[in-house]
């Protein structure tokens, strides 16, 4: 079970790797992933990010490890899916789903990167502080820093995903 968090935690990755490509028209630095899936009208039907991709190596990770902080970051997640992809802060309350379930979402998922994996998990702390103040500060690197923190955030999911489950200490005491 553990790779399917790796199946999916890669899938998300080169989804959005994909989605560079696809869109060479918008500025990786400056925009976030969500804006940048979306073309004028929202999220194009020919957009090689699927929904589904979003919260499903959280969600997986949730109910392997039996985690909240996992769970809060996919139901966050799920937040940013359910609600439109190109709004300005004049479309009202979906815009607010969007953004306080992507808030949710990095401050969750960093909580439980850190709880996983100490060096990735010091890497989404750094990265989730940065990324924090170039939103505050309408920054001009705030794609980067989004970028970097979805990174330390997909490394330990990779890691656990890939990482044989350890027999527990009852079933190594055993002769």
């Amino acid at each position: 079970m553990r790779r399917l968090v790796a199946f999916a935690t890669s899938a998300f990755v080169v989804l959005i790797l994909l989605l560079h490509w696809w869109r060479p028209d918008a500025d990786p630095v400056s925009r976030g992933i969500s804006r940048y899936a979306a073309g004028p009208q929202g999220l194009s039907p020919r957009s090689p990010l699927p929904r589904w991709s979003w919260p499903a190596p959280c969600a997986v990770a949730a109910w392997l490890l039996r985690s909240a902080p996992w769970a809060i970051a996919a139901a966050g997640l799920t937040g940013v899916l359910l609600t439109p992809l190109g709004l300005d802060p004049s479309a009202g309350a979906p815009y607010a789903v969007h953004q306080s379930g992507a808030l949710l979402f990095f401050i969750s998922a960093t909580w439980a990167t850190r709880r996983m994996h100490r060096a990735a998990g010091w890497a989404a702390t750094i990265c989730l502080v940065l990324f924090l103040a170039a939103v505050a500060l309408r920054g001009p690197w705030f794609g980067v820093w989004q970028r970097a923190l979805f990174a330390s955030i997909a490394a330990a999911l990779l890691r656990f995903g890939v990482t044989p489950e350890s027999p527990s200490p009852r079933a190594r005491a055993r002769p």
